[in-house]
C-alpha cells in the first residue's frame, strides 16, 4: 500500500481493521474510498478498495440468503397475541424463567442447570387490564448466530418481536451484555440505537433528489455515486439527522432491524448501570417480587414497546375499564379506526380527559393521544 495517503485515510483504515461487522467494514471502506489518493500513483490502491467493496457487498447478499434459509420453517416461531409482544433474552442461567413467571403468573420450570428452557414459554402479562404477550426464549450463547443451539431460529423470533428485555446476571454484567450484543448485532438486530430518521426510496422522477442537505456529513457527489453503485439511479433522499458512511450503509441494509429494549439485572445488583440513556430502563430484580413492586416494573417497561394506553367512552357513560393499547403517536382518528370503521366515518370531534389543558376539552381528530387519556367520541 502506498504511504502517500492523508491522515483521514489512515483513520478510515484503522476503522476497517478494527471493524467487527460487515456493515462496519463497508462503512470504513466507503470512507477510505472518499479520503483515498486521487493522483495516478493511487490508482492501484483505489482499485483494491473498489474490489473489496464489491466483494463485501456480494458476501453480505449471500449471508442474507443463508440467514433466510436458516430461519425458514422456524420450529421455534411464536404467533403474536395480545396488544404487543415482549421477548426475554439472556444467556444460560440468567434468571429469565423466574422473571417470566413473575410477570405472567405462570409456573414454567426453573432449574439451576443450563438450557432449562429448550422451547419458547409463552404467557400473558396483565397491564392495567390489557394483555401483553411475554415470551421466554431459550438461551443465547456465543456462536448463536453461527447456528449453535438453534440460535438462528431464536434470533428470528427476536427480530419479529415488538421489543426485547435483556435478562443479565448482575454478578457478571459486562461479559454477558457483550455476548448478547455481539450475537444480536451479527444477526442484524441493533439494540440501544434508534432507527435513523433517514428515508431513501426509489423515485419515478429522473435523478437523485436530496432534502435536508444540511445533515450531510459526506460529499453530495459521494452519496449520489454510492446510490448509483447500488442500482438507485432515480431516488428520493430525505434527511432528518446526520448522514455519514456508517449510517448510509445501515439505512440501505434491509436486513437490519432496530429494537427498543430494557434490561433486568438478576441475582445481584451490578456495581453500576450501563450508560445507555433514559430510554433504556435498567431494573434490578434479585428475588421474586411482590404485587406492588411488580406493577412498578410493568410501568417502567411499558414505554419500550412504543405504545400508549387509552380508555374510550360514550357520551354520558363511564369510561371503559380495559384500555386500548395503540402505537405511540396515534391520533383520535387512529383510535376511532381501531374501535370500528363505522365510528371513524361518523366521528366529528372528541373530548379528552388526561393530557388536555382541562378535563373534557374538545379536540380535533388529529389530536395526539397520551398515556392514560380518556377519549369520548362525538358524532
Amino acid at each position: 500500500m502506498t504511504t502517500n495517503v492523508s491522515l483521514e485515510f489512515g483513520v478510515a483504515k484503522d476503522k476497517y481493521d478494527n471493524a467487527k461487522t460487515p456493515q462496519e467494514k463497508l462503512a470504513a471502506l466507503l470512507e477510505m474510498k472518499s479520503t483515498g489518493p486521487k493522483h495516478k500513483g493511487g490508482e492501484a490502491l483505489m482499485s483494491e478498495i473498489n474490489t473489496k467493496i464489491a466483494k463485501l457487498k456480494d458476501e453480505m447478499e449471500k449471508e442474507k440468503a443463508v440467514a433466510a434459509k436458516r430461519s425458514g420453517g422456524n420450529a421455534l416461531s411464536v404467533k403474536k397475541d395480545g396488544s404487543a409482544q415482549l421477548v426475554l433474552v439472556g444467556l444460560p442461567n440468567s434468571g429469565k424463567t423466574t422473571f417470566f413467571n413473575s410477570l405472567t403468573g405462570q409456573k414454567a420450570v426453573v432449574g439451576d442447570y443450563e438450557f432449562t428452557t429448550t422451547l419458547p414459554e409463552v404467557g400473558m402479562m396483565d397491564f392495567k387490564g390489557a394483555r401483553i404477550q411475554i415470551v421466554d426464549l431459550p438461551a443465547l450463547v456465543e456462536g448463536s448466530n453461527d447456528g449453535k443451539f438453534n440460535g438462528p431460529q431464536i434470533l428470528a423470533v427476536i427480530r419479529n418481536a415488538d421489543a426485547l428485555l435483556l435478562v443479565i446476571d448482575g454478578r457478571t454484567p459486562l461479559s454477558q451484555y457483550a455476548v448478547l450484543k455481539k450475537e444480536l448485532n451479527a444477526a442484524g438486530i441493533l439494540i440501544g440505537k434508534h432507527k435513523p430518521q433517514i428515508k431513501i426510496t426509489n423515485s419515478p422522477f429522473p435523478g437523485i433528489s436530496i432534502a435536508g442537505k444540511q445533515f450531510l456529513k459526506i460529499k453530495e457527489e459521494e452519496l449520489v455515486d454510492y446510490l448509483k453503485g447500488n442500482g438507485m439511479y432515480n431516488a428520493q433522499v430525505i434527511l432528518r439527522e446526520p448522514l455519514d458512511f456508517n449510517v448510509l450503509a445501515q439505512v440501505l441494509d434491509e436486513s437490519i432491524v432496530y429494537k427498543r429494549m430494557g434490561i433486568i439485572f438478576t441475582h445481584a445488583k451490578p456495581k453500576e448501570l450501563f450508560p445507555l440513556g433514559e430510554e433504556v430502563p435498567q431494573l434490578v430484580v434479585e428475588k421474586e417480587v411482590g404485587k406492588e413492586e411488580l406493577e412498578k416494573i410493568k410501568d417502567a417497561l411499558f414505554p419500550i414497546l412504543e405504545k400508549v394506553y387509552v380508555y374510550t367512552k360514550k357520551p354520558g357513560e363511564a369510561a371503559a375499564t380495559q384500555p386500548l393499547i395503540v402505537d405511540a403517536g396515534s391520533t383520535v382518528m387512529d383510535i376511532a379506526r381501531d374501535v370500528h370503521k363505522e365510528l371513524a366515518e361518523k366521528v366529528k370531534y372528541a373530548k379528552i380527559w388526561g393530557s388536555a389543558k382541562f378535563d373534557g376539552q374538545r379536540v380535533a381528530l388529529d389530536y395526539e393521544i397520551k398515556n392514560g387519556d380518556v377519549v369520548e367520541f362525538n358524532w
